[in-house]
């Protein structure tokens, strides 16, 4: 029997996932694999496997793409969507991210190619064991422990106990580093960062954190900071929670982003999980920047990297008026600012390599929603 559709792989999926099995062992479906590896694959590689396909009379229906999809070859850009061998054969394509960054949805739509994301808010309840929220929860234990980070110093607490093993002298390492007086017998509580600029570890607790953006991501993230540090959580968007929405505190405070630059004084923390768009590109800028805290100024970001000018970011690491900053998104990925790894400011600075949802559980389902996708949209494409 000759399978009905054939299904490109671009990345490798989960294999020990539910759907893949399903898939596997499905005479409908048969699995074609091309890897799209960075530094390797091209575009004109990529192209030349389909056309080598439609030529062996086995015309790819639908691509899955796991992480990192198509970024190798620089995108699903409109000059390989508008070639006969892919718009005439490709009927679905599903992503294992819940961005469409190089991907040109115009051009899908012109073809009336359907684009699937991870979203895990229109889950089909045929889909076994699919826990909500995954994505949103493993992201914010990403941004709960960056904000951690800003307020205890954990990690540059950690690298000094390595270095020295010895718990006085990594207490010491940090706090009076730049003390020629510094001597062993000297104690050390802990909890100043230096003695000659008067900067001490605090608590999270009680503290104010602006929350940008507040989809499914900003909740979990308000609920960690909240419920976990004990801070006190305010928030932005295009407009309020109502009172009866069961998914914020009440106790919550809003702020609209028309008079946000007002109020920016007032926080100890800025965590940002905002989309990439026009209208947040440069949006931390050198004028929010002044009009926030003057020193002691927290900022994570775990949306998208756009949404920060860097080069504002740097003038106030070097003036001083940054306390910490977490990244786990960069504007130059898969490399790191600059001003991020300068060794004058580590102690400024944890970054993680983009990894917020980088978790097992999230691999797995990922993968699962974009099989269960493919199929079923094939199964029906013609019906």
């Amino acid at each position: 029997m000759t399978a009905s559709y054939n299904i490109l792989f671009i990345q490798e999926p989960s294999y020990s996932s539910s759907e893949w099995t399903n898939l596997a062992n499905d005479p409908n479906f048969n699995i074609i694999k091309h890897i799209l590896i960075p530094n390797v694959s091209t575009t004109e590689s990529f192209v030349n496997f389909l056309q080598k396909c439609e030529n062996n009379n086995k015309p790819i229906h639908a691509i899955f793409g796991g992480f990192p999809a198509f970024y190798p070859i620089s995108g699903l850009t409109e000059n390989i969507i508008d070639l006969p061998v892919f718009y005439n054969n490709v009927k679905c394509i599903a992503l294992c991210s819940r961005g469409v960054n190089f991907i040109d949805v115009a051009c899908l739509n012109k073809h009336n190619i359907k684009l699937f994301h991870y979203d895990e808010s229109s889950t089909p309840a045929s889909l076994q064991k699919f826990q909500l929220n995954q994505v949103s929860n493993d992201v914010a234990d990403c941004a709960m422990w960056h904000v951690l980070e800003g307020y205890r110093k954990f990690s540059s607490f950690m690298k000094e106990l390595i270095a020295t093993n010895h718990t006085i002298k990594a207490r010491q390492n940090l706090i009076l580093k730049n003390d020629n007086d510094c001597q062993l017998d000297k104690f050390v509580f802990g909890h100043e960062l230096s003695i000659k600029k008067g900067k001490y570890i605090t608590s999270p607790r009680d503290q104010k954190v602006l929350i940008m953006g507040m989809g499914s991501i900003g909740i979990k993230i308000a609920e960690k900071l909240h419920y976990g540090l004990g801070m006190e959580v305010h928030y932005t968007r295009r407009t309020p929670f109502k009172k009866t929405d069961d998914s914020i505190n009440d106790q919550w405070i809003y702020h609209p982003m028309s008079a946000l630059y007002d109020d920016l004084y007032q926080f100890d923390t800025i965590v940002v999980s905002l989309p990439g768009t026009p209208e947040t590109n440069h949006l931390i800028n050198s004028e929010f920047l002044k009009c926030c805290k003057k020193e002691d100024l927290i900022l994570v970001n775990t949306g998208r990297a756009t949404v920060f000018d860097m080069a504002a970011i740097e003038e106030s690491i070097q003036t001083g008026q940054i306390r910490h900053i977490g990244m786990d998104v960069f504007t130059k990925e898969p490399t790191v600012d600059d001003i991020l790894l300068n060794e004058d400011y580590l102690h400024l600075v944890t970054v993680t390599p983009h990894i917020g949802s980088g978790t097992e559980q999230v691999f797995d389902q990922s993968t699962n929603l974009a099989i269960f996708q493919l199929k079923n949209y094939l199964i029906n494409f013609n019906q």
